[in-house]
């Protein structure tokens, strides 16, 4: 039984979390950035052609047998991608080569701006006090741009040789159903860890600020997850789109443009629940105290959370005395606690409300002694967890002032009743 409760709450907090990944990604705008990134991917197609008529007119003209292979494999993604479609437009032999050399400068220029909209997007999942100049910016998406390609050649030449394989097995008839699953299974394997590699290291590194590398784990293998799933709801559909005769190239840069937009999507999505994983504790607390009176659902999916925080006391036990150093903040989750000044109570803070934060704002002693009316539970707070709650919640900074505007009030009404009480007849 303590299996499964503990299973139940592990389940809710990650579909919690995933809401909350969503609702930063619809705040943050974030489709508008996949969307820019998307953009430049389609620009740096027309530089990747133009490096292409070079590669082909060159290097590939002394391997006919490798040029036949990559050429089959491309069209598999467009029937229209063939050696006749490069004679047909007409650029070969010198011409050729100046502009695959132009389309290899470009290709490297176009896809700066795609780091570099992917940078600007993670300046806004992973707010910073910091921001990086234009030169930094740019000379880490140079930097990046490497170590990218060098990923993506190793998994092109991956899948090349995979197949090149299959045909050496299949010619000596050594093939068989575990031989063919074992080397499917590899490549599946190699391909998801390649990918991995690449989704961390840029979840981990790119960010000014810098999330822990166990929430950027968590992201890359989240994304790997989904990309795997919609590619795979989506493959019958783009590939009957992008073979069909009626579009032909502008149907697979349709495809393109479309694929890049959804794959961004999914890249940004799974950087906001990097960002929501390092960040779960105060956001949850956030949500906690921004809420008038949270759920029952809301207390059991994170009771695993309040718990660390949580400080209980017995009635009639005194948490602070007047004149007394500390700066913590306390939110009482149930039960209440007292007020006393000078001996006498004015007043008294229950379920939902803040108390002590003045102590740490004004950086003075307790004013206030606070004792348990009840037994009570109480959240304590460093004033570091505080701020860092008040940075990302306007809502929560003015329930607080109106609590302080409140509860000085109440304060100076019953130090006058008391004021009144104590004149002589």
């Amino acid at each position: 039984m303590r299996f499964y409760r503990q299973a139940e709450r592990y389940v809710l907090e990650f579909f919690q979390r995933l809401t909350i990944s969503y609702s930063y990604f619809i705040s943050n705008e974030l489709r508008n950035h996949a969307a820019a990134a998307a953009y430049y991917m389609l620009l740096s197609l027309i530089p990747l052609v133009l490096f292409l008529f070079y590669i082909f007119d060159t290097f590939l003209a002394k391997y006919p047998n490798f040029s036949e292979e990559l050429f089959y494999l491309l069209s598999t993604f467009n029937e229209n991608i063939s050696p006749q479609m490069f004679k047909d437009l007409g650029i070969s032999g010198s011409a050729g080569s100046a502009l695959g050399i132009f389309g290899l400068l470009n290709l490297v220029w176009s896809s700066r701006l795609i780091l570099v909209s992917i940078q600007r997007a993670f300046f806004v999942i992973f707010p910073s006090e910091n921001k990086r100049n234009f030169f930094m910016e740019n000379g880490i998406a140079f930097i990046i741009l490497p170590v990218v390609f060098a990923l993506v050649l190793m998994l092109t030449v991956f899948s090349a040789v995979k197949g090149l394989i299959i045909q050496y097995l299949t010619f000596f008839n050594m093939t068989g159903i575990l031989v063919i699953h074992s080397i499917s299974i590899a490549s599946v394997v190699i391909s998801a860890l390649l990918s991995f590699m690449l989704v961390f290291m840029s979840f981990r590194y790119i960010p000014v600020k810098k999330p822990d590398s166990k929430s950027a784990a968590k992201g890359a293998v989240l994304f790997i997850l989904l990309y795997s799933a919609v590619k795979f709801a989506a493959f019958g559909m783009f590939n009957m789109f992008s073979v069909s005769t009626a579009y032909g190239i502008v149907g697979s840069i349709i495809v393109v443009l479309v694929w890049a937009y959804v794959v961004f999507m999914l890249y940004l999505y799974c950087a906001q629940f990097v960002f929501v994983c390092y960040r779960a504790d105060i956001l949850i607390l956030n949500m906690l105290f921004s809420a008038e009176r949270p759920s029952a659902l809301f207390m059991r999916m994170n009771g695993r959370l309040l718990d660390r925080f949580a400080k209980r006391l017995k009635s009639g036990e005194v948490l602070f005395r007047q004149g007394d150093e500390g700066c913590d903040i306390y939110y009482v989750q149930d039960g209440r606690m007292r007020i006393i000044i000078d001996g006498k109570q004015v007043g008294s803070v229950g379920e939902g409300e803040i108390f002590g934060e003045m102590a740490h704002i004004t950086g003075e002693k307790r004013t206030a002694t606070l004792q348990a009316e009840s037994d009570t539970k109480l959240l304590a707070l460093s004033p570091y967890e505080f701020d860092e709650i008040l940075k990302d919640s306007p809502v929560l900074s003015r329930r607080i002032i109106t609590a302080l505007c409140g509860r000085l009030r109440r304060t100076d009404e019953a130090l006058s009743r008391l004021g009144t009480e104590e004149q002589p007849h």
